[in-house]
């Protein structure tokens, strides 16, 4: 009986000699990754000089073991699809999906979920060490490696031995190819473009599409001619992918809304007009203001005008009976703002910023969704990856890997972007980077005892930020009072759109978050072959650091009314202060409005934050001494004890 553990992952030939007995040879013999793969030889007799040679695959029974463990294999990774669907680079997991009792509840790029299980209790490894993704856990394509890259990988589903803890899922490793004393490589490029495609059968058109996914790898022998020859010693492979993928936004947003000419000029006699040319209603009759006036809907009223007066029932039976004291203000003439009572923050920004409107709406004299200004985006993602292998002497192996997914994508719709120009657009971009380091070193001490180390680092940076980040309003549009000069002041809408009235949707971006994670890890692992028993004993360490840097509000973030302002609920200066506390309104209630306020630089609510950065660190640490143990040449048995602490 032979044991020999801790194999890289591979197609061997085997060969058994022995005196008076012909030559044995099994080809094809394929050593996959958290596999134990068994051989039975049998004999024959005969001369050395003869051979028997087996070609059969081998079994795709596991029997040496009580885990199941899944492998997706290279020629899988080769043939099968893995383009992304959306927004990812190629994700090697995606094959996952192929394997019986995975789910797919979310998309390309996302993580499978086994056997039924949450995916975010998942844990995936490179070359042993863990690189799960402490703050995204189910995005598996921001600490992937290319599809080239990877030689196997190992899903472990169920009933894997004390080595694997701290996970109540699965366990995926992905094993990184290695040179070899050939010198080989590859190159590729997936292209997707919309000229391939046909037309939609329904509307006669085609989404604009142009992705570009391609790459090369290269890997051998070390060889510096004249210097060192490192065949059979030291061997590199690198692989370098790239996903660029251009973008034209014109259907997958929606359109904001800008100011017309008219509001820009302050001149909102059209509310009369898009309220319906009404008059606000209590019941079925008009409401009469403490002067004994009715109010037409759109009606925005002057804050100098405000004064207290005292209720007469004559004129009015609205104000709260006679003698009470009711504040009250005046229409502004013909519905119009004077100049002279603009804001000049607001007009710095309408002058050097705000769109006219455009597109069909705006051409239509339609009020809302009047700005369409399809804009550009991009996302690139450059996947690269280096390992290197060291022997030392003949008992021992260092290797070394090194991978990042570093993405790119500063103007995507998703919600945010809407077409409006730099820096007054909402459009908060996704930048991340993960590079990871790992070594692990293997030795021999004995023939029945192997030795394991390996070490880890790795960064996932995670920044969804604005474009412009280094804009001063104080010194561009007169606004004073923000506590980080970065990003332009977010201005909630001040867009009626029932009745469609208009005004001007929310501009600046929302508070930049940043994330980055730190994660050292370590394993050691001593293996010890006595008898039929295959002992193992070792541990393993990792560190999360999870930090938050949030600069949300440091520009400040400001209101100006509301889009379903009602009698009940105000609407800013340009409010009629009479009407707080009546009820019984019918029909619409509109009156004051939104962008008016923001014209004459009047908030309703402001927010003002400073820059807060917190942390939080989880430390993981775990020892196990499972066996392996085949009692009969039917029966094996695995058993073992692992201890955990976690702390947060």
């Amino acid at each position: 009986l032979y044991t020999i553990p801790q194999m890289p992952v591979g197609r061997y030939e085997v060969t058994i000699t022995q005196s008076g007995f012909k030559t044995y040879k099994k080809e094809d013999v394929t050593i996959s990754a958290a596999v134990a793969l068994r051989l039975d030889v049998t004999m024959e007799v005969g001369a050395a000089t003869e051979s028997v040679t087996v070609t059969g695959e081998t079994t795709l029974l596991q029997t040496e073991s009580g885990a199941k463990t899944l492998n997706i294999k290279p020629d899988q990774i080769q043939n099968l699809p893995v383009l992304p669907v959306g927004t990812f680079i190629r994700d090697p997991l995606a094959l996952a999906y192929t394997q019986p009792g995975s789910a797919n509840p979310n998309g390309s790029g996302f993580a499978p979920r086994m056997n039924g299980l949450p995916q975010a209790s998942n844990q995936y490894r490179i070359d042993g060490e863990v690189v799960t993704n402490a703050g995204a856990v189910t995005i598996t394509t921001r600490n992937n490696v290319s599809p080239d890259a990877v030689q196997e990988v190992a899903i472990q589903s169920s009933n894997f031995n004390a080595e694997f803890g701290a996970v109540s899922a699965s366990v995926f490793n992905q094993v990184i190819k290695s040179g070899t004393n050939t010198y080989h490589g590859t190159g590729f490029d997936y292209i997707n473009n919309d000229v391939f495609n046909a037309d939609d059968a329904a509307n006669h058109l085609r989404n604009r599409i142009r992705k570009h996914d391609y790459g090369f790898n290269f890997g051998g022998a070390v060889r510096i001619p004249k210097l060192y020859d490192g065949r059979n010693k030291t061997f590199f492979f690198f692989n370098w992918e790239q996903l660029r993928d251009y973008q034209l936004h014109q259907t997958d947003f929606t359109p904001p809304t800008v100011p017309t000419a008219a509001y820009r000029a302050g001149d909102f006699s059209g509310l009369f007009a898009a309220s319906g040319n009404t008059t606000l209603k209590i019941g079925t009759r008009d409401y009469k203001d403490p002067l004994g006036n009715s109010i037409p809907l759109g009606t925005i009223f002057d804050p100098n005008s405000t004064r207290v007066v005292t209720c007469n029932a004559a004129l009015s039976q609205d104000c709260g009976g006679n003698g009470s004291l009711v504040t009250v203000r005046s229409p502004f003439p013909g519905n119009k703002v004077p100049l002279s009572q603009f804001d000049p923050v607001s007009v710095a920004i309408l002058t050097k910023y705000v769109p006219l409107p455009l597109g069909p709406n705006a051409a239509a004299g339609v009020l809302t969704s009047n700005y369409l200004n399809p804009f550009r985006g991009t996302r690139f993602t450059r996947s690269p990856a280096l390992k290197v292998d060291q022997v030392i002497r003949t008992n021992s192996r260092l290797t070394f890997t090194w991978s990042d997914n570093h993405t790119e994508s500063p103007v995507q719709a998703l919600g945010l972007g809407e077409g409006f120009p730099e820096p007054i657009t909402g459009n908060a971009g996704t930048f991340e980077s993960s590079p990871t380091f790992r070594l692990n070193f293997d030795t021999s001490f004995r023939p029945n005892m192997l030795f394991h180390l390996g070490l880890g680092f790795q960064e996932f940076n995670f920044c969804n930020c604005a474009v412009t980040r280094d804009y001063n309003a104080a010194s561009d549009i007169g606004l004073k009072g923000a506590t980080l000069n970065q990003t332009f002041p977010r201005m909630n809408a001040t867009t009626v759109a029932a009745p469609a009235l208009g005004g001007l949707s929310v501009i600046g971006p929302p508070g930049q978050t940043s994330s980055p994670e730190r994660h050292p890890t370590s394993s050691i692992s001593l293996t010890w072959i006595k008898g039929n028993h295959t002992y193992k004993f070792g541990g393993d360490y990792r560190k999360d650091y999870l930090v938050t840097i949030s600069t949300a509000n440091t520009a400040g973030t400001f209101s100006f009314g509301t889009a379903t302002a009602g009698a009940t609920t105000g609407n800013g200066v340009t409010w009629q202060p009479a009407l707080d506390g009546l009820t019984g309104f019918s029909g619409n209630t509109n009156v004051g409005f939104p962008f008016a306020n923001w014209l004459m630089g009047s908030a309703t609510a402001v927010t003002l934050g400073v820059p807060a950065g917190y942390r939080r660190t989880k430390t993981q640490t775990g020892w196990y001494a499972p066996d392996t143990w085949p009692v009969r040449r039917n029966l094996t048995v695995d058993y073992g004890l692992r201890w955990d602490y976690g702390t947060y």
